[in-house]
């Protein structure tokens, strides 16, 4: 504050005007005398000493000192300089500079200048200074050549001399530096020669017209180059470039326009060149281009770009001739390049050509070449042009379509020789020769080089890829690796053609469909083995089916390699289906000798094959007969099958069929049409043989019966004379009948047997009612014969050995509860229907009411179709014998009569004879029969006989029966029987009360010991007739009788007891008041009336 208040109470001083002094005469004297000094005395001694200085600088002597002084510095080589004169005020005038070249030149000058005139600043050079204006050089020769490196002379002449100095440069040298920078530099009439070993041969020279280098009048460090120049065999040559000459950075660039390639240019160029030149024979016009790049005074670019329009370049290996070509090349002292692809035409295809060669010296050496062809048709033109290995594979394939084709030539020497050729496919069809296969669509490249050929293709239709990779030795003969590989190709008749007369067959032997993907190898691991040819083939929804056993596998998965070099075919994990039957072939192996098959072993395995008729049908036709025969089609179930093809030295072609039972089959032989359902077993079959073997088939072991069928079915070879055209089958089973866990065995009375039994066996169990569980053994011989000369004939022959229990029959006689051991020997031959005989042992059967048995030591014998032995024994001679009743009643058609033998057997210890025999023609036919049987205990079969225990008594008796088969009704007969000491009060016939008026009720005396009887059969009854047919005896008396008994066991009987002793009329009287009638059943007969009411007629 109180700064500020000093600063504000300070005194200030003011300054007073000054008043103007006039100049006296003294002062104007010394001033003008100064202004005389300054502005004419000291210019004048200036200009004085300056001229004489720039007299002495600029004398001859001085100038050429100072010029050489300034060349020797900047020159490498060697100089002369004939004159230099000095022109008022400020040029510079020299004459005759030389300039020779470096050391091993082939030229004494490198550059003469007849005129060179240089044009100075004067005021600089008032100032002391020397700034050139102007340079004017004319009549001058330069000679362009290039050294052993590719360089041209000249800039290694002048590289030193333009070389900026590293760094900031002093102010002296800066100076100096303008003595290098011309502000315009004119050059006329400048011969310019060309050295013809290493630039070109030029005999009249390049005429420069003009030349100017002139700074630019936008940037005052920049300096611009423009000139002309003349030749005779081109259009115009024109010079342009620019720089910064005070860095050492320049451009340069010569244009030459419209040169003819031709023989004539030819001779021009450097020998070293003409190599080139006659590799390729150029034709048509050029415009050329040299470019010169210094930096730093250092050349970065010394390069010609030579432009082509309508030319053609040849070939020579592979011989293609380019034509329409145009694009540019660059030629530079180390190589002459093509980076810009030189593009051309090779019939009607675009040709490019790219690639460099390397120059040393200009003598050319490492290179390197790239001729592309694109869209090139496959054509015969086109195939002469080619090398001989990629025709060998246009030979292969045959193609069509479109190509690209690059042909690389290379070598570290020149001229290069062909290192690679690429065929490029596009879109191309073709087939190869040795399996012509139809090729789609093909892509890819086919390389060759080095001698070798290189192929990856791929192609194909829409869903069936191809491809083909590898490679292999030109050379014929050579080292191969060539894979072809196709994906879900078709396999048909292109399948077929493409394997060849070779391996057609196999196409024809196994008939493949569907698709399958493929695998072609092509193999040889050294020059001159033979080549090892492969073949894949893995199924994709593919099916075969082979020519010999043409059973369709559908479904194929798995590999199927063709070895063919080896001639084997090979079959790996096959696995594949038949409509529900899944299949496999695990392994096979085919082998082939001379085109034929040698060896073959192909097992095709079924866990569960369902027969078919395709299976059935694929088997020899007589095979598939006979398993037609057995009704395998219907039979359902599936089967654990092995199907082995076989051929070897021994064997022609055998089918081998083994088939074990999985789920049950039903099978029913056409002749013996039961059908059985097999749980068990298994059959076999073998072509060579012929014959189908059955193995221990067996039914359900837990339900009845249990079967089990051993046999085989095939040709008869039992017979040495039949023709070899003859057609023949023999069949031999051995069937087993057992019981099952029921205790049943094969029941004759079931209806699915009896109605699928042969037709007269048919009719033989409905005529005779069978009845009964078979079990036991049955041995069947069938045998067919057939040939030209004869009509067929059949032989059918049988054992059968079994057991039978509770059979029976009834054809309108009745015998139950059959139980006995039997053997039958049964067939059909030539000219007669079936027959058979048989006997019954250790058996039993009953007749209503009369149990048979046939002692152990004894048979029953009986027939069918043939006469029963006994029937040829005279009644006379055997006891036992038919009777001549029987005899006479037999038919003369016997070829449907079973006879049959009663005896001898027994009943109730008493033994039973006769015989009995039916006609089984379904026309109505008759049976008669007849029984003895004596020495009857009937205590032994008095529960049977009367349902009563304790009766007793002999009897005896016989009967004689006729009638129609199947009537009961026309059953009619006689018979008589007698009871000797018996007890037959019992009885519930006899068993009421018999009253005599006169002795009363006496038991003991009322007794029945005897009785006799005598019948007729009729109308279904035992007819009693008249009064005393039935004669009952006691020891007090007799009871005489007369009725009917019906076959249902009812009675209607009457029975009349003798009084009186027979006393005449009284007796008569009294018998008829006691007669009395019995009614009811033969078990529950009922006393109805003890008053007589006689039937009518009786």
């Amino acid at each position: 504050m109180e700064d500020i208040t000093r600063s504000n109470t300070a005194t200030v001083s003011i300054t007073l005007p000054k008043g103007r002094k006039k100049a006296t005469k003294t002062r104007l004297r010394a001033r003008y005398r100064r202004i005389l000094l300054f502005i004419i005395v000291i210019p004048v001694l200036f200009a004085g000493v300056t001229f004489w200085i720039g007299s002495w600088v600029l004398s001859p002597e001085q100038m050429k000192y100072r010029a050489q002084a300034l060349l020797a510095e900047r020159l490498s080589t060697g100089f002369v300089i004939e004159d230099i004169q000095w022109r008022w005020p400020s040029r510079i005038l020299v004459k005759n500079l030389v300039i020779h070249p470096p050391h091993g030149s082939r030229y004494a000058e490198l550059l003469r200048i007849s005129h060179l005139e240089i044009g100075l600043d004067p005021l600089a050079l008032l100032l002391g200074k020397t700034h050139i204006e102007r340079i004017e050089i004319s009549g001058s020769t330069m000679t362009l050549e290039r050294d052993h490196l590719g360089e041209l002379t000249i800039l290694d002449v002048m590289r030193d001399s333009i070389a900026p100095i590293q760094g900031p440069a002093p102010a002296y040298d800066t100076e100096d530096t303008t003595a290098l920078s011309p502000p315009e530099l004119i050059i006329s009439n400048l011969r310019v020669e060309t050295c013809p070993e290493t630039i070109a041969h030029s005999p009249e020279g390049l005429q420069v017209s003009s030349l100017r280098l002139e700074v630019s009048p936008d940037d005052s460090q920049l300096w611009n180059l423009d000139g002309v120049a003349f030749d005779s065999s081109v259009r115009s040559i024109r010079l342009e470039g620019g720089g910064r000459l005070s860095m050492g950075d320049f451009e340069l660039a010569l244009d030459i326009d419209r040169i003819q390639l031709d023989q004539h240019l030819r001779e021009r160029i450097p020998p070293a060149l003409r190599l080139i030149w006659d590799n390729y024979h150029p034709t048509g016009i050029a415009s050329l281009k040299h470019t010169l790049i210094l930096r730093d005074a250092q050349p970065v670019k010394n390069s010609t770009e030579l432009s082509i329009s309508q030319g053609s370049l040849r070939f020579q290996e592979p011989n293609i001739f380019v034509d329409q070509l145009s694009g540019k090349l660059e030629i530079t002292p180390d190589a002459i390049s093509f980076r810009d692809p030189l593009e051309g035409k090779f019939f009607g295809a675009r040709a490019l050509l790219r690639g460099e060669i390397e120059l040393d010296a200009l003598e050319p050496g490492r290179s390197e070449l790239e001729l592309a062809i694109e869209g090139l048709v496959f054509e015969p033109r086109i195939y002469d042009v080619l090398p001989e290995a990629i025709q060998k594979i246009w030979s292969k394939f045959s193609p069509s379509g479109e190509f690209d084709l690059r042909i690389t030539a290379a070598s570290e020497q020149y001229p290069p020789a062909v290192e690679e050729m690429r065929i490029v496919l596009s879109d191309v069809d073709g087939s190869y020769f040795d399996y012509p296969y139809p090729l789609r669509n093909l892509q890819g490249e086919i390389r060759y080089f080095d001698g070798q050929v290189e192929l990856d293709i791929s192609g194909g239709i829409a869903g069936e890829p191809i491809r083909g990779r590898g490679i292999f030795k030109a050379e014929s003969g050579g080292e191969t690796h060539l894979v072809i590989e196709g994906k879900s190709l078709p396999l048909d008749d292109r399948v077929r053609t493409a394997l060849g007369d070779r391996y057609s067959d196999i196409f024809d032997l196994y008939s493949p469909q569907g698709e399958s993907d493929l695998r072609i190898e092509f193999e040889r691991q050294k020059t001159g083995d033979p080549l090892d040819l492969r073949i894949l083939l893995d199924p994709r929804k593919a099916s075969i089916a082979h020519k010999a056993f043409p059973y369709r596998v559908h479904d194929l998965l798995g590999r199927v390699i063709i070895e063919a070099t080896q001639g084997k075919v090979l079959f790996q994990n096959l696995t594949g289906r038949h409509g529900q039957s899944e299949l496999a072939l695990p392994a096979g192996l085919i082998e082939f000798d001379n085109g034929q098959i040698a060896r073959m072993e192909i097992p095709i395995e079924s866990p569960k094959l369902v027969p078919d008729e395709e299976l059935i049908s694929a088997l020899p036709a007589e095979v598939a007969d006979r398993l037609r025969s057995l009704d395998i089609l219907k039979g359902g179930g599936s089967l654990d099958t092995i199907v082995e093809l076989r051929i070897d030295e021994n064997t022609p072609f055998d089918i081998y069929v083994r088939s074990r039972i999985a789920d049950p089959v039903r099978l029913r032989y056409h002749k013996l049409p039961y059908p059985l359902v097999f749980h068990q077993g298994q059959v076999v079959f073998s072509s060579t043989e012929g014959r189908i073997r059955l193995d221990e088939l067996k039914t359900d072991p837990d339900s009845s019966p249990i079967v089990s069928v051993s046999g085989e079915i095939g040709p008869d070879d039992s017979t040495e004379d039949l023709p070899p055209s003859a057609d023949t089958t023999l069949l031999s089973l051995d069937l087993t009948i057992l019981d099952g866990p029921d205790g049943k065995g094969l029941l004759l009375s079931d209806e699915e047997l009896v109605q699928n039994l042969p037709e007269d066996l048919k009719n033989f169990f409905l005529k005779m009612q069978l009845a009964g569980s078979v079990s036991g053994r049955i041995g069947v011989l069938y045998r067919y014969q057939k040939n030209e000369l004869e009509d067929p004939s059949e032989i059918v022959q049988y054992d059968v050995q079994g057991q039978l229990e509770q059979g029976g029959f009834d054809f309108a006689l009745r015998a139950e509860e059959l139980s006995a051991n039997f053997v039958i020997h049964g067939g059909i031959q030539p000219g007669q229907g079936h027959t058979f005989s048989g006997q019954l042992s250790d058996g039993d059967f009953r007749f209503s009411r009369f149990h048979a048995t046939v002692p152990p030591t004894r048979t029953l014998s009986f027939t069918y179709g043939i006469d029963h032995p006994s029937l040829a024994i005279q009644s006379d001679v055997k006891e036992n014998a038919p009777s001549q009743w029987i005899i006479q009643r037999l038919p003369a058609d016997r070829s449907m009569l079973f006879q049959a033998e009663l005896g001898p057997s027994e009943i109730y210890g008493g033994p039973l004879n006769g015989f009995f025999f039916a006609d089984l023609n379904p026309n109505d036919g008759v049976f008669a029969g007849e029984a003895n049987l004596t020495n009857v205990d009937l205590s032994l079969g008095s529960e049977i006989l009367f349902r009563k225990k304790g009766v007793r008594g002999e009897a005896k008796g016989s009967a004689k029966v006729e009638g129609i088969v199947g009537s009961p009704e026309s059953v009619q007969g006689d018979g008589e029987f007698s009871i000797r000491n018996g007890k037959l009060v019992t009885i519930p016939l006899l068993a009421g009360a018999i009253i005599n008026p006169f002795e009363g009720l006496n038991r003991n005396n009322n007794r029945i010991k005897e009785a006799d009887c005598n019948f007729i059969i009729h109308d279904q009854i035992f007819d009693f007739q008249g009064l005393g047919s039935i004669i009952l005896r006691s020891p007090t008396g007799k009871i005489l009788g007369r009725g009917t008994v019906g076959f249902n066991k009812n009675l209607n009987l009457v029975m009349e007891p003798q009084t009186l002793g027979g006393a005449p009329l009284i007796s008569d009287i009294a018998n008829r008041l006691l007669r009395f009638r019995i009614r009811g059943t033969l078990d529950k007969p009922k006393l109805n009336s003890r008053r007589e009411t006689a039937p009518q007629g009786r």
